[in-house]
């Protein structure tokens, strides 16, 4: 029998978003966000937002002996397997290397955001939603 504790955490994505990653209440609410994981001496953890990766070593540190799966870890793989068992879709793909980063947030700020955590220079758009 399988059990799923479920645990929301919206003050992380703010100080994600803030760079208060190594900051000492960030590691605090973390801390208190895995209370239950612990009592409940949890093995596996799904990490559901794309932010998570970041504080991915500081989650590890506090469960050390849980296995963490997260978006970067899981999906390319996932997608490898896929497209080998769809060999049409490779005739679709693009090769012009082009990549376009799209925010439904403030667009200087995930470039900001860019630079600071992936060390990389983007230029970045503002995504419209209909």
């Amino acid at each position: 029998m399988m059990h799923i504790i479920q645990q929301t955490a919206p003050l992380l994505v703010p100080l994600i978003e803030e760079g208060m990653i190594y900051h000492i209440s960030t590691k605090e609410i973390i801390r208190t966000y895995l209370e239950s994981f612990k009592k409940e001496n949890v093995k596996n953890i799904v990490l559901g937002c794309t932010h998570y990766p970041l504080i991915k070593h500081l989650i590890q540190a506090e469960m050390p002996e849980a296995k963490i799966f997260d978006s970067p870890s899981v999906i390319p793989e996932s997608l490898e397997n896929y497209l080998s068992r769809h060999p049409e879709i490779e005739k679709r793909l693009s090769r012009s290397g082009a990549r376009r980063y799209m925010t439904t947030d403030n667009p200087k700020k995930f470039k900001k955001f860019a630079q600071d955590f992936l060390k990389i220079d983007i230029k970045s758009e503002r995504a419209i939603l209909t």
